[in-house]
């Protein structure tokens, strides 16, 4: 079932943890930007996928379509809440400056609740495939031949073909 007020809580939770962790690594900002831009994505990916697949627990149908919600209220959430330090705050960024710098990297959250959203929905298809069946998941592949499905040596059998 999806739930807004959890999404929303999520998103706040998130944006806190990045923050945090963003606001005591500032220092490495000033000496390697690049450094620091990494950890920071790291950090959002890391966090973005566990409260993701906690998020998708209670989440039994339209997983991709709510993986889409849950991503934009992740996305715009974090967008929302940086305007005060980054924006109107101490940093002082324009919004286009603010978007090249650490907006951008927002899009991230979406990427990553859609596509669990998918693989989810695809693991779902295939374990409801297999139990329609009856016969557990279905293989990937067809069976490799056995020994009894090729013909002893001197005796001809027009089903095998080798």
């Amino acid at each position: 079932m999806y739930s807004y007020a959890r999404a929303v809580l999520y998103a706040i939770i998130l944006w806190g943890m990045v923050f945090l962790t963003t606001f005591f690594m500032y220092p490495l900002r000033a000496d390697n930007l690049m450094l620091f831009a990494g950890f920071r994505m790291l950090v959002q990916a890391l966090l973005s996928v566990f409260l993701t697949v906690m998020y998708f627990r209670d989440v039994e149908e339209h997983l991709i379509r709510d993986g889409l919600k849950l991503g934009v209220i992740l996305m715009a959430t974090s967008i929302l809440l940086d305007q005060g330090p980054f924006v109107w705050g101490l940093m002082h960024f324009s919004f286009l400056n603010y978007l090249a710098d650490t907006g951008l990297s927002y899009l991230l959250y979406p990427i990553v609740t859609v596509g669990a959203g998918f693989l989810l929905s695809a693991d779902k298809n295939v374990v409801e495939d297999s139990e329609a069946s009856g016969y557990g998941q279905k293989p990937l592949s067809p069976p490799l031949p056995t020994s009894k499905d090729t013909p002893s040596k001197g005796v001809s059998d027009p089903k095998v073909h080798v």
